[in-house]
């Protein structure tokens, strides 16, 4: 490995945090506060985790992590890649679980400070957050309540949708100027 890759290994989720988010996110998902979870994990990060640690869900059965990655569970889905601008735009998604609300590196600090400031998410402290803090703030920002988190979402949406468009249009401006 080299010291880079140290260096950013460091930063990771640690694995009982992993498996505390994890099960979180599957009561999330018996509750009935969202319907389904995309969790992109890459080859490498598949070789790491303890891939017998039990997931359990309320109706009493028990999964293994290792269920999660190879698709056994049909609302919890672990593809090696997961496009996000793709799932951001799709209509059914309510919730969007980032890597910068947990603030591992760089400007993910950053970025998930601006989230929580702009009014449109709420981050956690990778090294102290409580399990049920978890599903406390999915229910919280899928319910509808805060018509205020609602508002900027949307905001943001159609920046992202039409900063989209724009890039397309920087191209061909950029390619006629050629």
């Amino acid at each position: 490995m080299s010291e880079r890759e140290e260096k950013i290994e460091k930063h990771i989720l640690p694995e009982p945090s992993l498996h505390k988010l994890l099960q979180r996110l599957v009561l999330a998902l018996d509750r009935g506060h969202i319907n389904g979870v995309i969790w992109a994990v890459s080859k490498k990060a598949r070789k790491t985790p303890n891939l017998d640690h039990p997931i359990s869900r309320a109706n009493g059965k028990v999964y293994k992590l290792g269920h999660v990655l190879d698709g056994s569970m049909p609302d919890l889905l672990a593809p090696e890649f997961a496009p996000q601008r793709t799932i951001l735009d799709h209509s059914h998604t309510r919730l969007y679980l980032t890597h910068g609300v947990l603030g591992f590196l760089l400007d993910e600090l950053a970025n998930g400070m601006r989230l929580e400031e702009a009014g449109c998410g709420l981050r956690l402290d990778k090294n102290s957050f409580m399990a049920g803090e978890i599903v406390e703030r999915a229910c919280r920002l899928v319910s509808g309540d805060d018509e205020a988190v609602a508002r900027t979402v949307e905001r943001l949406r159609r920046i992202a949708t039409e900063s989209t468009r724009r890039k397309g249009l920087a191209a061909n401006l950029i390619e006629e100027a050629l």
